[in-house]
């Protein structure tokens, strides 16, 4: 924190980093809030009638990411999940996956084309972490059109406009809740993915956000 204090400028991605930096003393008019982006990828042609995973989730296999919930939900409700990433708890939630029965495919670190291509094989992106900045996955599923879940108090509610392009897990509604909710939603026409990729767009483009980016160096020399 001493050294953010010291800078002529901080630069944050999120409101989460933004206001951690005021908590540690850093002067207001020294940050400036400056989204991570994403580019316009190739539009995908999402099934309508046939998804080969229920869920998706992208992400480091660590405590705090909850797949061991995403994992007992598809268990009780034999849906299938795939999961992309690696880490430390890969070999406990493996053991997990075999002594619930569930459906869970686990594709370890993966290619940007790969994970894009799961996108468009998968009913609902999740990201069930505890502990979140400003999650690009999310972003990106979102850009990909597939419909988001993510976890209030976290950097996902930053992203997503809960019951308006996506839902988030809430204290007033768990995730078998939420989950029910996202997998319903995308079996029917609805705009909340055609919101999500817009709003994605317009906040996180990247030729706009790096311009933003370049301006505050230049204004700051």
């Amino acid at each position: 924190s001493n050294s953010l204090k010291r800078a002529r400028m901080v630069i944050v991605p999120s409101q989460g980093l933004y206001d951690l930096c005021l908590n540690w003393g850093v002067r207001e008019e020294k940050l400036r809030l400056i989204y991570n982006s994403v580019e316009n990828v190739d539009s995908i042609n999402l099934p309508t009638d046939h998804y080969e995973f229920d869920l998706l989730t992208v992400c480091r296999l660590v405590t705090w990411k909850g797949v061991d919930e995403l994992i007992e939900y598809c268990a009780e409700r034999n849906f299938n999940l795939v999961v992309a990433g690696d880490g430390p708890d890969r070999e406990r939630l493996e053991t997990l996956t075999r002594n619930l029965g569930a459906k869970v495919t686990f594709l370890g670190e993966i290619s940007n084309q790969r994970v894009n291509q799961l996108f468009s094989k998968s009913r609902v992106f999740v990201l069930n972490s505890y502990y979140e900045g400003l999650p690009h996955a999310l972003v990106e599923a979102r850009v990909a059109g597939i419909l988001t879940v993510g976890r209030e108090g976290t950097g996902s509610e930053e992203v997503i406009n809960d019951d308006l392009d996506g839902f988030l897990i809430r204290s007033d509604r768990p995730l078998d809740a939420t989950l029910d909710l996202a997998i319903d939603a995308a079996g029917k026409p609805n705009v909340f993915t055609q919101r999500a990729k817009l709003d994605s767009l317009s906040r996180f483009n990247k030729e706009h956000n790096f311009h933003e980016i370049l301006n505050t160096i230049q204004g700051n020399n």
